[in-house]
């Protein structure tokens, strides 16, 4: 039996090409504004950054901007405007901005290189997870990203995710932890109770 020709020509699934785990969780950016739109409001952690994002009600605002004028309006945009390579660029950046998006991101990646995270749970992940909600408390935090969480708990985001799934209670939104800063999480096994 032979195919047809538009049997041939059917398109095939593409495969993702992005690594393990990364197809669970949006961008950190994503996230927030997706909770900011389901209506969580205060302060939130986001992945190794000393300062939190606040979650306000302009969060999921669409702002237009007229793209003509927008270098005019930014520092860094002037001075990279006329290099051609990226040396030149990263050394513009440093000049504007003290320091560069690139020359951080190879520092953490070396830092990364020397502990990388696992997908192995600890035993204690309960116990965890309460102890960084107990200290996100007292820097003010209602929320935590699940990028902030894993890095926090030495902890893949596929890894991470799992565990919070099986122990959510609600909290999980847009990959946005909301923060129970009594520390009423439930053991994994547990069934989740409801709302």
């Amino acid at each position: 039996m032979s195919r047809s020709t538009s049997d041939q020509r059917r398109p095939t699934r593409a495969r993702p090409s992005h690594p393990p785990g990364t197809h669970l969780a949006p961008s950190e950016a994503t996230a927030l504004l997706a909770a900011t739109a389901l209506g969580a409001r205060g302060l939130c952690e986001i992945r190794d950054v000393e300062l939190p994002v606040s979650l306000t009600a302009e969060g999921p605002t669409v702002h237009q901007v007229d793209l003509a004028g927008a270098p005019a309006a930014n520092r860094l945009a002037q001075a990279i405007a006329a290099t051609t390579t990226l040396d030149e660029a990263k050394a513009r950046c440093r000049t504007v901005c003290g320091t560069s998006e690139i020359d951080y991101e190879r520092a953490k990646a070396q830092r990364r290189s020397e502990h990388q995270p696992t997908d192995a749970v600890p035993h204690d992940f309960l116990t965890q997870i309460k102890n960084f909600e107990r200290a996100a408390a007292t820097r003010g935090s209602a929320y935590a990203t699940v990028r902030r969480l894993a890095e926090a708990l030495g902890l893949t985001n596929e890894a991470l995710l799992t565990q919070l799934n099986a122990a959510r209670d609600g909290r999980l939104s847009a990959s946005v932890w909301r923060l129970h800063h009594t520390g009423e999480l439930q053991d994994a096994r547990e069934e989740p109770a409801r709302a």
